[in-house]
């Protein structure tokens, strides 16, 4: 509320709770922030005054639970009622999903507690986030170079050194040059076919080289390439020999030779091919697709 340039607060029945004479008032979710020229004072949502904790609250509405920040800028978790669950000694936390909170510890890294506090997931990790918008989580070594995904309930689903992950709208597929893995949005282990519903092969490898096998796992392309791709909704794959990529299609005939390098930034890369054509972009990144070897 605001009268001759000062600001207070009145509750849903009109009630006072805090008196306008503040230059300013600010909500962050668990206390009232009421700021004269040279001080600031904090009040619960009843108006009594409380003592000024939390430089900032952010709400993690679905965990029931408030992500603080103290003076120091260390992070903690409270409860709904305001209660400090989690003491503010992290160096920062950030909501993930459910009852989770990524959270990183000075001279260890980034783990998970849950709203509790409880530790999770070890913290181990340089690189820990959200897999897209499904309820998944990666976290990524950089001195082992792996990458491990956990499922919404925080159990470990896969871990692989120098891979990717490669995120569609029902399912993750997390693949290396040596073996690939495919996880749904519930964190549940999927063959290819049963994602690749429309493929009538499947990328498989064995004793370090790729082919392609049917719905059966009967042997269609024999193992003698270095990498390949899964077929494509236009039906074409990548195949790399010798580090060079060619394209076959699904009936195993080769569309192009094994002819195309490409020098991504990746270690692992996969390209995308239509027939001859395989597809990059332009300095406006812009995609097409280019026969140009």
């Amino acid at each position: 509320m605001q009268r001759t340039g000062q600001y207070g607060v009145l509750n849903i029945d009109g009630k006072t709770i805090v008196d306008i004479e503040y230059k300013g008032i600010k909500f962050n979710g668990l206390y009232i922030l009421a700021e004269t020229q040279t001080e600031e004072a904090y009040f619960d949502k009843k108006g009594e005054k409380v003592e000024g904790k939390y430089t900032g609250i952010i709400e993690a509405t679905d965990a029931k639970s408030y992500i603080t920040i103290d003076s120091n800028n260390l992070y903690g978790i409270a409860n709904e009622k305001g209660e400090e669950v989690v003491k503010n000694e992290y160096l920062y936390i950030e909501y993930a999903f459910n009852r989770f909170f990524v959270a990183y510890k000075e001279g260890k890294g980034l783990g998970v507690i849950d709203k509790d506090g409880n530790v999770v997931v070890d913290f181990k990790y340089d690189v820990l986030s959200k897999v897209g918008e499904h309820p998944l989580l990666k976290g990524k070594n950089m001195e082992k170079n792996t990458t491990t995904v956990y499922s919404k309930d925080m159990n470990e689903i896969v871990t692989l050194e120098s891979s990717i992950l490669d995120i569609h709208n029902d399912y993750v597929e997390i693949f290396s040059r040596k073996s690939a893995t495919f996880v749904d949005i519930f964190g549940e282990k999927k063959e290819a076919k049963e994602v690749l519903k429309n493929n009538k092969l499947f990328a498989a490898c064995k004793d370090g080289k790729w082919g392609f096998v049917d719905k059966d796992g009967n042997v269609k392309i024999d193992y003698i390439y270095d990498f390949v791709t899964e077929f494509n909704s236009y039906g074409f794959a990548g195949v790399e020999k010798n580090g060079k990529w060619g394209i076959i299609n699904e009936d195993g005939n080769m569309t192009c030779e094994c002819m195309y390098e490409f020098d991504y930034e990746e270690e692992v890369i996969r390209p995308m091919f239509i027939n001859k054509y395989y597809k990059t972009y332009t300095e406006n990144n812009e995609i097409y697709y280019s026969d140009e070897v």
